[in-house]
């Protein structure tokens, strides 16, 4: 199965992006980098929801966090787990956050604080979907 890492990715580069360059940005591009990394998360849990239908549950190890042994209690891991239910969670908080994304556009076209709204917009999606 794909690596579901990338759902977080997408809208933490775009949040980056807009964070270090959003302020020499057209007010126009910074609201296709705010879109756009909100849409390939979006199209990218389409891709896992599809293939999450014919694999069965996988757990993605990401790091571990105390890896040593020698102590009376084992590694802690740091993974993903992806199974159907969290997929289709994933799949409804991105569709439904690149609509409200699509429609801040027009929304906010005259606001001052377009790049900050599409930044932490950005930050909280990568925050909930690595919450589902």
């Amino acid at each position: 199965m794909a690596p579901s890492i990338y759902l977080i990715v997408f809208p933490m580069l775009s949040f980056a992006i807009l964070l270090l360059f959003g302020t020499k940005m057209s007010k126009t591009i910074t609201s296709i980098i705010g879109v756009f990394g909100i849409a390939l998360s979006s199209l990218y849990a389409l891709l896992l929801f599809n293939q999450s239908l014919s694999h069965q549950p996988e757990r993605q190890w990401l790091w571990s966090i105390l890896p040593d042994q020698s102590l009376a209690f084992s590694a802690l891991d740091v993974a993903l787990l992806v199974d159907p239910l969290s997929v289709t969670m994933s799949l409804v908080v991105s569709n439904v956050s690149f609509w409200i994304a699509l429609y801040a556009t027009e929304y906010m076209a005259r606001e001052e604080g377009l790049v900050r709204f599409f930044a932490v917009l950005n930050l909280f999606v990568a925050f909930m979907l690595l919450l589902v």
